[in-house]
């Protein structure tokens, strides 16, 4: 798939991203009940009842497990200035919880937002209060956020079949959204029309108490699938067992050139935490954003077609801890939003990779009252369900030719000017010493992955 116009799967999480849930409860008038397991092609039938003159879920047969989806339109919303400062507030924010310290890390703001978008329109009280806190919006708010990134991101896709020399390139972001859930577990109507509307999520079924381990196995299957085999395990042994009643998963594959590809160049010595290391550089010289703030300058390096594009921030020479330190949201809009102008970048290619266990940081963020807390919106009660745990993992490839990168998460629930008529003369940046980079669409500059290389050959 090559447009995210239409996310074809129900996840709670972005790039990949699980919600792991304990429990079961009576029917209640409004739920939907799924039954149906399966292997290779997979079979199931869905039941539901309510009221309103919606139709029930439609259940459908996709991979290895059967999937229920509500039949609602997605939700139409517009970019606005809050927008844009609420996705790079909680992308930076996320960032320092999540990866402290100044080894090689990246994550995706964008799927673990997905995730707890979708966990936000179960949580109910003190964690509800919490979630709208530490996201920045309750959880309409945040889904008219992400729809507006897809929006712009499909458009992107679309734009971005040939590079600035004219050749034919691909360019490919891939989201999946789903919910998997235990078959007996009676989820209200309005929850699934909900995941439906905000994301374009189903929900899958399968047997975790019978078999807990196959559950995980299909679950990862589908993960890696969706990221082309670049997240082959999201979830570790152990993380599922008989009493998990759902798991809310994201997924999210990124493939894109640069708008002009980059070449080969010389070594530099890389100023790396712990001492200088040999790398070596690829150079391009062209039309990109340059903007500069205290301490640091940033380049905007374009995907083809424009609608994509990595920023690069680069601190001073010694300044790097006092600019990580102050960063904020605005530091994000301001970096990448600079002057067009002639640029000759040097930069390491590089890769990276990064898991996280999220519980930690979201307590420390002020989302401690999610765990644990009234997730009644999924049955109707609030002994059913509770979010034990969130998983993320990202990874990234970055080389002359361009990027690919994938993410997933998981909430595990147990019960500028142009440059002028003269010969320009380009703006030079090496980077040759501990840097920030996010890639992100260019209308809503959504950050869809944020990441600190200090070793390139780390």
């Amino acid at each position: 798939m090559t447009s995210m116009g239409r996310r074809q799967f129900l996840t709670i999480g972005s790039l990949a991203a699980a919600v792991l849930a304990a429990g079961c409860a009576p029917r209640l008038p409004g739920t939907a009940t799924i039954q149906g397991t399966g292997t290779g092609t997979g079979t199931g039938t869905g039941t539901g009842t309510g009221t309103g003159t919606r139709t029930d879920p439609t259940p459908v047969t996709a991979g290895a497990i059967s999937e229920l989806r509500a039949d609602v339109a997605r939700r139409s919303a517009g970019v606005s200035p809050a927008a844009r400062a609420g996705l790079a507030d909680w992308a930076v924010r996320l960032f320092l919880a999540a990866a402290p310290g100044t080894d090689n890390a990246v994550i995706s703001p964008y799927s673990v937002l997905a995730a707890l978008g979708m966990t936000g329109y179960a949580a109910r009280g003190a964690a509800a209060a919490a979630m709208t806190s530490v996201l920045g919006g309750d959880p309409d708010t945040v889904a008219d956020w992400l729809t507006a990134v897809d929006a712009s991101v499909a458009a992107a896709v679309i734009a971005g079949t040939v590079n600035a020399a004219g050749a034919s390139v691909d360019t490919v972001v891939d989201p999946a959204n789903s919910l998997f859930a235990h078959g007996d577990l009676r989820v209200r109507q309005e929850f699934l029309d909900q995941l439906a509307a905000g994301y374009d999520a189903g929900l899958r079924t399968c047997d975790f108490a019978a078999d807990s381990e196959r559950c995980r196995a299909l679950i990862n299957e589908w993960v890696s699938d969706r990221t082309h085999e670049l997240i082959p395990q999201l979830l570790p042994a152990g993380s599922v067992d008989a009493g998990t009643r759902m798991v809310l998963v994201n997924a999210l594959y990124l493939s894109a050139a640069w708008d002009k590809e980059f070449t080969k160049g010389s070594r530099v010595d890389f100023a790396a935490p712990g001492g200088p290391v040999s790398v070596p550089l690829m150079g391009s010289t062209g039309t990109m954003m340059h903007a500069s703030g205290y301490g640091w300058q940033s380049v905007t390096v374009p995907y083809a077609g424009g609608g994509l594009a990595m920023t690069i921030l680069l601190p001073d020479a010694g300044a790097y801890d006092k600019v990580v330190g102050g960063l904020k949201g605005g530091v994000l809009g301001a970096a990448a939003n600079g002057a067009h102008t002639l640029v000759a970048l040097r930069m390491p290619a590089f890769s990276s990779a990064t898991s996280v266990d999220m519980n930690a940081a979201l307590t420390a963020m002020g989302m401690g009252p999610m765990f644990g807390g009234d997730m009644s919106g999924v049955t109707g009660s609030g002994a059913d369900v509770t979010i034990g745990a969130v998983i993320h993992q990202a990874k990234i490839d970055v080389d002359e030719h361009g990027t690919k990168a994938a993410a997933a998460t998981a909430v595990i629930a147990p019960a500028g000017a142009a440059p002028g008529s003269q010969e320009p003369v380009p703006i030079e940046v090496t980077v040759d010493r501990p840097f920030l980079y996010w890639i992100h669409d260019t209308v809503t500059g959504c950050p869809l992955f944020l990441g600190r290389v200090s070793d390139p050959t780390g």
